[in-house]
């Protein structure tokens, strides 16, 4: 059986909240005397606390409605920081939709025109979430490191601005967190957790948004008894400061499930993943990225417990959630994909786990990342069809392409365990084919060493399985 991953909840920055300080971003522009335009102004301000309110209430998609009709208002204005705030919140609430080449335009608009204007602060700001935007949410680790110089120069001549270098360690995190250095993005974390405290509080929404992310790294790390005061200690702050029914709470309650879910305490992992998912129903709808997520990570808990139709049927629910609301070639859709081959396989419908697994990669080739971290998944699950096909050239190529993508140490984190099967695999068939077997030897330990370095129950199966076949071959 192919191990699959569950998909923790990255929470959200209150982005908006920092554009009530937009007075001071365009301090150097006077806006303009005539009734006309401060007649503008003053309907784009308060169509701005509109969607600033709908955001805050986890309601994305209304508010990103407003803001585009603000936007129109803000051309009207004849007031140039208006419009860049304007554009700049439409690219936050494309963000937190997941809508990531959108939010990049409009970031990157933002930025530019913002340059233009002398609005250094509103800049800092714009390039600091198209960090994340880049980096983290379309897997452009270079682009998304290239743009943090960037933001980090702006920083500086703004004076260090407390609140935004906060920002910047916290979507430098994301990136190294998708890139599998968790050492580097714990040190980014602890950094922003440390500002956000001394500026705002321990228990401000930004605050909460820090400790989420560090529970979910040292999750990663096996230090399962901090990711927990972690996660514990965001949720409460989300329930005391939003209410229990809110978009953020409901991720708190994913990575709890996540949590379980790794641990092998699948009836635990079910609990926090069911009341993540009926909260997002409540607010966001059925047809949410987020309800997407919920029904994926259900899926892995009865794929575990052998419950493969259950499985399938909430992998399906996600699938199409994740079509109508990201697109059928996302790269997102990976995940769902996947998981759906891994339960073919698991089934014995091999032909059925080969398209899952080729939907799968060739989602990533239409997006021109075939040699993404991500293409490690598919890439694994398709080596082991072939190996059930009986056809071993064609399994190496499949597993070899695993560790091509995962070079240089890349899988350190979220694509270690393809990586890991990959290589046991190779082990596999190059003794099998008599021609390698002390490579193959080396090879299988080093998997059993990638499997070490993961920390839940699937991970230790997998490593004792590897154990044995060394032993059996050791002599």
């Amino acid at each position: 059986q192919v191990v699959d991953q569950a998909v923790s909840a990255i929470a959200e920055l209150p982005i908006l909240d920092r554009c009530s300080q937009v007075k001071s971003l365009g301090a150097n522009i006077a806006p303009p005397n005539d009734a006309v335009s401060q007649n503008w102004i003053k309907t784009v301000r308060e169509m701005l606390a509109t969607a600033g309110a709908l955001d805050k209430a986890g309601k994305y998609a209304e508010g990103l409605k407003v803001a585009k009709e603000c936007l129109k208002a803000a051309k009207k204005s004849n007031y140039p920081p208006l419009e860049t705030e304007t554009t700049y919140l439409i690219g936050a609430l494309q963000q937190k939709l997941s809508q990531f080449q959108k939010a990049e335009e409009n970031f990157t608009l933002a930025s530019e025109t913002a340059d233009q204007f002398g609005l250094d602060k509103l800049r800092a700001m714009a390039l600091t979430h198209l960090i994340r935007v880049v980096g983290y949410g379309q897997y452009r680790f270079e682009d998304g490191m290239l743009i943090a110089k960037l933001a980090r120069g702006t920083i500086g001549r703004v004076g260090n601005d407390q609140e935004t270098l906060a920002d910047w360690n916290f979507c430098v995190g994301l990136v190294h967190t998708r890139e599998g250095k968790v050492d580097l993005a714990i040190d980014h974390f602890q950094k922003s957790l440390q500002l956000y405290e001394k500026l705002l509080g321990p228990g401000h929404l930004r605050t909460a948004v820090i400790l989420n992310s560090l529970g979910t790294v040292f999750d990663r790390k096996g230090n399962f008894q901090l990711a927990d005061k972690y996660l514990v200690r965001a949720i409460r702050i989300w329930k005391e400061s939003l209410g229990s029914q809110h978009p953020e709470v409901a991720k708190g309650y994913n990575n709890l499930g996540v949590l379980h879910y790794v641990q092998g305490d699948y009836d635990e992992a079910m609990h926090y993943y069911a009341k993540s998912l009926k909260t997002r129903e409540l607010v966001l709808g059925n047809k949410n990225t987020e309800v997407g997520v919920s029904l994926i990570n259900i899926g892995l808990v009865f794929s575990e417990r052998g419950d493969y139709d259950q499985a399938m049927s909430h992998f399906v629910r996600a699938l199409a959630v994740w079509e109508e609301t990201l697109g059928p070639d996302h790269p997102h859709l990976t995940h769902i994909l996947s998981g759906m081959g891994n339960v073919f396989l698991c089934q014995g419908q091999i032909k059925k786990a080969r398209f899952a697994f080729e939907r799968a990669q060739k989602v990533l080739d239409t997006e021109q990342r075939g040699d993404n971290l991500l293409a490690s998944w598919p890439q694994n699950g398709l080596g082991w069809v072939e190996v059930l096909h009986g056809k071993p050239s064609k399994a190496m190529a499949h597993f070899s392409r695993v560790l091509t993508v995962c070079a240089d140490n890349k899988c350190e984190s979220e694509n270690m365990q393809p990586l890991a099967e990959a290589r046991f695999g190779l082990a596999k068939l190059h003794w099998d084919s008599g021609q390698n077997r002390a490579g193959a030897i080396a090879m299988a330990r080093q998997s059993c060493r990638d499997f070490r370095k993961q920390h839940s129950v699937q991970a230790k199966q997998k490593l004792a399985e590897a154990e044995v076949w060394l032993r059996k071959r050791s002599n």
